[in-house]
């Protein structure tokens, strides 16, 4: 006789839901989204004022600073939290013909593991993305093949087998997309090249060099990350970001940037960018950058430290390597997420990642249950998400170097 029974399938679930590994799997080789400060929200806005300014009057004329010309150097955020999905079935039949309780097990544990590492991922992922919510860039000339080249290879962790992918020449935060779509059948991540189920030029006509590419519906609806709060270039800080206006004082209000040529080497690069933030009296304290880069920057080191962070509210920790730069000590964690080009310095307790649910990225179990019957097939419904999103509170404790 099958052991399957669906109450049996919700005790398991919630069991296994409620043991912290779901949210262990979630937090897994994001130290960056790890290590943020969690924040639960409620309301429609996160809302917090920023002061980038003491409104001087100072004068050595008395009356001149009696006059009190100058008003507070606020401005106010108010963040939303930005929702992702994701949802799975499981077969009525295989459940019924599975006869081993820890098959059984399995099954149930590896769809939710499934749903938690994929919105964890994504959550990991979009701290080095932006609003716009693009992925990567197309890197190739000639489009009437199946397998194209991303314009930043190390952008490949962000595309899956089985992603319906879209393109723009906008990254998001205006503009429209193009008509058409691909869906991917293969992911070559030591080159970082795409291949679709059909020719590229096919699925999207008018698909170009430097195209921004988006997850099908993804367009312009993105977690605010680095992208944002710390931008590579200050063109763009007259525009309101979430009803403020930075350009009063980019650097206060949007952190610091530092372009370097590409033969830089890492430490000196770090150097200049953590001078610059250090006179604006940032303390910063933690660097990310990708793997390639860790490895150029530990080639450069005659001596290494190595120390082991913990993640925020979860039993996971994080290595990290400790050097000092520019007269700061800083935590230099490596990320799958960060891209090759960029290495982004700040005070890690200034950076939260606010979310609206109980947790970070929540299983459903609203109406009580984890499993809900399908009305159109003989199977059953698991689903998760994440209402969340990024936050740089004190911005002049951060900075960007970008290589190029």
């Amino acid at each position: 006789m099958a052991i399957i029974q669906t109450s049996d399938a919700q005790a398991i679930s919630k069991e296994y839901y409620a043991s912290g590994a779901f949210h262990i799997a979630a937090y897994e080789e994001n130290p960056g989204m790890g290590t943020a400060k969690k924040v639960k929200v409620t309301g429609k806005y996160y809302d917090f004022p920023i002061q980038y300014g003491y409104s001087s009057n100072r004068s050595r004329d008395a009356a001149t600073a009696l006059a009190k010309a100058n008003k507070a150097d606020f401005v106010e955020f108010n963040v939303p939290t930005v929702s992702s999905y994701n949802a799975k079935d499981i077969d009525q039949k295989a459940m019924a013909e599975v006869k081993d309780e820890g098959a059984f097990v399995d099954l149930l544990t590896n769809t939710i593991d499934g749903i938690g590492k994929d919105l964890g991922n994504g959550v990991g992922e979009d701290l080095y993305n932006s609003r716009g919510a693009w992925i990567g860039r197309v890197g190739s000339s000639s489009f009437g093949v199946t397998t194209i080249t991303l314009l930043n290879p190390s952008h490949v962790t962000r595309f899956y087998v089985g992603q319906v992918l879209r393109t723009s020449t906008a990254d998001g935060l205006s503009g429209a997309l193009k008509a058409g779509s691909v869906t991917l059948v293969g992911v070559d991540r030591d080159t970082g090249t795409l291949t679709a189920s059909g020719n590229w030029s096919a699925g999207i006509a008018t698909i170009a060099q430097n195209d921004y590419i988006f997850p099908q519906a993804d367009f312009g609806i993105g977690r605010a990350g680095l992208q944002d709060w710390i931008p590579d270039s200050t063109s763009g800080l007259g525009t309101a970001f979430y009803a403020a206006t930075r350009s009063a004082d980019p650097t206060r209000l949007a952190g610091c940037r530092q372009a370097v040529s590409t033969g830089v080497d890492v430490i000196t690069a770090m150097r200049s960018l953590v001078s610059r933030i250090g006179r604006e009296e940032g303390k910063p304290d933690t660097a990310y950058m990708s793997w390639d880069m860790l490895a150029d920057m530990e080639t450069q080191l005659e001596t290494k430290t190595y120390i082991e962070l913990p993640a925020k509210d979860v039993e996971v920790g994080y290595e990290a390597i400790k050097v000092t730069v520019g007269g700061r000590r800083l935590e230099v964690m490596p990320d799958r997420s960060c891209p090759d080009d960029h290495i982004y310095i700040g005070k890690r307790s200034t950076l939260e990642l606010i979310h609206s649910q109980t947790e970070l990225v929540k299983m459903d179990d609203t109406d009580g249950e984890i499993l809900s019957r399908n009305a159109a097939s003989y199977s059953y419904d698991m689903r998760g998400s994440s209402y969340s999103n990024y936050v740089v509170r004190q911005p002049m404790n951060w900075g960007v170097v970008v290589f190029s």
